[in-house]
């Protein structure tokens, strides 16, 4: 993983499973999306979020490897992963995601 940290890919792994879950089921069936599709990528060149709707939804976390060296990478990850729940939100014009944590 080219010096990403294992919290962080560990939090960012248990994160996105959850929002996969059941318990978040009933959230998810208010889309208009069928399939979304979650990605991230280490060797973006900047971090942030991007959501792509059409057919199917395809998101993407990207975090720079840089930009995780000196954070909590817990707490980095579930930035993320609230930011990416949030950009989902908006873009699905869904109502407030249930708690991560």
């Amino acid at each position: 993983m080219n010096g990403v940290p294992k919290a962080y890919t560990e939090e960012l792994d248990r994160l996105l499973t959850v929002v996969a879950s059941e318990a978040w089921a009933s959230w998810w069936s208010r889309s208009p999306a069928k399939l979304v599709e979650v990605f991230y990528w280490f060797d973006a060149a900047k971090p942030g979020v991007r959501v792509r709707v059409g057919a199917k939804v395809t998101a993407a976390i990207d975090r720079p490897v840089a930009t995780i060296s000196g954070a909590n990478p817990v707490e980095l990850a579930r930035a993320d992963v609230d930011a990416l729940t949030q950009r989902l939100t908006t873009r699905l014009n869904l109502s407030n995601p249930p708690k991560l944590y």
